[in-house]
């Protein structure tokens, strides 16, 4: 791809130019921008929904992955907590519907 996308520890969104490295600093032209499947970045347009929690600062979330096809539409996320969240994929929405299940955290 032309462009990669990451995340900082002090919850930013990123991206940058893959043929040189260069940082892109208009991140709203990202916006509607079709990624790689599965969706594994902690933050993002499609996955704002998963920090909706109250309690959840930048670091309470560890992991995120999106489903594949021929079942896609479900994202999964673990926390510190050690919780199992499945809401629908995208997520952009504030306080989306979501099953929580118990797992283990390290």
């Amino acid at each position: 791809g032309e462009f990669v996308m990451s995340n900082s520890r002090d919850t930013q969104v990123l991206f940058w130019r893959t043929h040189d490295g260069v940082p892109q600093k208009s991140t709203s032209t990202f916006r509607d921008v079709q990624w790689q499947e599965p969706w594994t970045c902690l933050l993002g347009w499609p996955v704002l929904g998963v920090w909706s929690d109250p309690s959840y600062d930048g670091t309470d979330v560890n992991t995120l992955c999106s489903s594949s096809r021929p079942e896609d539409g479900y994202l999964a996320s673990g926390d510190d907590s050690g919780q199992v969240r499945l809401f629908r994929f995208p997520s952009p929405e504030v306080d989306p519907p979501y099953s929580t299940y118990t797992g283990h955290a390290a």
